[in-house]
């Protein structure tokens, strides 16, 4: 699959990504902190103004920074990332609220395609209000051999496939089949276009009264908040349940940035779901710079859908 640089700004700094996911992003500035990717992202509450001295302290105080809200949730525990930025000690970071990920919920897939047969990316299972039955969702950019496949051309495209739980071994029987595409006609690889505001693809599953679907999120996430990204990585170090703790930088409600320290390679990844505390879709994973990654904020990915022909 092709690939091409891009650079996008994202909270006040300059970061390069990869367009194809996790399949060779340039590294930033060596003498990068977490403050370079987020020094003028919004804190999670506006600046009030000053108030009388006698007024309790602790209703004066200044809102908090994205660094201090991270120094408080990893712990004032850090590790050094490839290119000795100093990011948060995933070890330390909160566990969600959901405690652990569903049986039949989030898939590694071997799709049948008219290029043939092969196994690409991370999809999972959401609700949604637009169709009777959850929807399989991913992204749309690791389709295609030379060229992206775009939104109008994946139902040609994609023939079938079958479904596996991540987590179950991976030699386990498959566990759906794929019938379908639902079509969503401007989806768009992020490499093509250069945003990532485009980037999903949905697909209908034979009997999914056995599986488990993740409800959307209701709103964007704020900087600081705790997200996990749920994948199989093809990494040398790995968490045994799936879940990768994850730092939010920003989400304007299309794109969403977030830091996981580059210790764990999200190879395979790129449309996994982002989960917040409560096990609700925030959006898909897209694409990794070292510890920062870059990803689809759910609103963006519901109007999309919304806007399909099959759409109820």
């Amino acid at each position: 699959m092709k690939r091409k640089l891009i650079t996008l700004l994202v909270a006040g700094s300059c970061l390069f990504l990869a367009s194809c996911g996790d399949k060779g992003a340039t590294e930033p500035d060596e003498n990068s902190s977490l403050s370079d990717y987020s020094s003028q992202s919004e804190s999670r509450s506006s600046e009030s103004e000053s108030e009388p001295e006698s007024q309790d302290a602790s209703d004066s105080q200044a809102p908090k920074d994205l660094e201090q809200i991270v120094d408080e949730l990893c712990q004032s525990e850090y590790v050094e990332d490839s290119t000795g930025t100093k990011v948060p000690d995933s070890d330390y970071l909160p566990l969600p609220d959901f405690e652990a990920l569903p049986a039949n919920a989030v898939f590694d897939v071997q799709w049948e395609t008219t290029d043939g047969s092969y196994a690409a990316g991370t999809s999972f299972l959401m609700k949604t209000d637009l169709t009777e039955n959850p929807l399989l969702i991913t992204a749309i950019h690791f389709f295609g051999d030379e060229d992206y496949i775009s939104g109008e051309a994946l139902p040609e495209y994609v023939q079938g496939g079958e479904i596996y739980d991540i987590m179950k071994d991976i030699d386990a029987p498959a566990d759906g089949t794929i019938s379908g595409v639902f079509p969503v006609p401007d989806a768009t690889a992020f490499g093509a276009v250069e945003t990532a505001s485009k980037d999903v693809a949905a697909f209908t599953v034979e009997d999914t009264s056995a599986m488990n679907a993740f409800p959307m999120a209701s709103e964007p996430c704020k900087p600081g908040d705790m997200i996990y990204l749920a994948a199989r990585l093809d990494s040398e170090y790995i968490y045994e349940d799936n879940l990768y703790p994850c730092v939010v930088v920003s989400d304007d409600g299309t794109d969403l940035y977030y830091i996981l320290t580059d210790t764990f390679t999200t190879s395979g990844a790129s449309g996994c779901p982002l989960l917040n505390s409560k096990g609700e879709v925030v959006g898909i994973h897209i694409a990794s710079n070292g510890s920062t990654r870059y990803g689809h904020s759910i609103s963006s990915i519901y109007e999309q859908l919304k806007a399909s022909p099959e759409a109820q």
